[in-house]
């Protein structure tokens, strides 16, 4: 994602002092950045449970990088492990079904007896969604408290609006 070393270079620190603040700003700033976008940015296991199968199981996340472990209660309430399903990532949002000429496995009734256990995040961030980044960063160390007194009021720089808006998924509902 985004180095200690990167973030003090932008933010011209040379000192070791400050290190867990940098990088603890780095990360707000990534988890800032995932909820404007919709986007998994860093990469982690999620995990979708349901009390039911669906015809074609939508992954809330994105991107995703593999299915990780799918388990589900069968109707002798015996937990068991799928292996044959069918994983579309071409576009957003990843879908998930049964193989080709397979059926969803029975389950017993009640709730929560699905998990479906993904990876989801990027290898590297786009280099524009990496600037919006390092400029919170900035922001962030610049001004500490939640109000300044004394200044001119500013919102935070436009450029990372414009950096973040290309990446935003828009939801509809």
């Amino acid at each position: 994602m985004i180095t200690l070393a990167e973030a003090k270079a932008h933010l011209r620190v040379e000192h070791e002092e400050e290190d867990a603040l940098i990088q603890s700003l780095v990360d707000a700033a990534v988890l800032n950045l995932e909820h404007e976008t919709g986007r998994a940015l860093r990469v982690r296991e999620e995990t979708l449970v349901l009390d039911r199968w669906l015809n074609t199981v939508v992954l809330p996340w994105w991107p995703v990088r593999s299915v990780v472990d799918i388990t589900y209660v069968d109707p002798m309430g015996n937990s068991q492990a799928l292996s044959s399903y069918a994983l579309d990532t071409r576009k957003y949002p990843a879908k998930l079904r049964p193989a080709f000429g397979e059926a969803w496995p029975e389950v017993i009734d009640g709730h929560e007896v699905i998990e479906v256990q993904v990876e989801v995040g990027m290898d590297a961030l786009p280099e524009d969604l990496k600037r919006a980044a390092l400029l919170l960063v900035g922001h962030l160390y610049e001004h500490r408290e939640a109000v300044v007194i004394g200044t001119i009021t500013s919102t935070l720089p436009m450029a990372v609006e414009y950096l973040v808006q290309p990446h935003r998924i828009m939801r509809v509902g």
